[in-house]
């Protein structure tokens, strides 16, 4: 979130989804998009948690 004011610079969203075990470490995606405007609070960055919940993070599902 930009709580310092800087107004002209624009926030960027990320995930990474990696397969994870007792001697395993894999990428398996990772995807970041350039926000359209600065995330001013908080409640902007759960936003874009969700995104990249329903992005990344269900579609992962079909792994299980």
């Amino acid at each position: 979130a930009d709580h310092a004011g800087e107004h002209d610079s624009k926030s960027t969203l990320g995930c990474a989804m990696f397969l994870v075990g007792p001697n395993t470490y894999f990428p398996l995606n990772a995807s970041s998009k350039k926000q359209t405007v600065v995330a001013n609070s908080s409640t902007e960055e759960v936003v874009s948690a969700n995104h990249a919940f329903w992005a990344e993070g269900i579609p992962m599902l079909a792994l299980l």
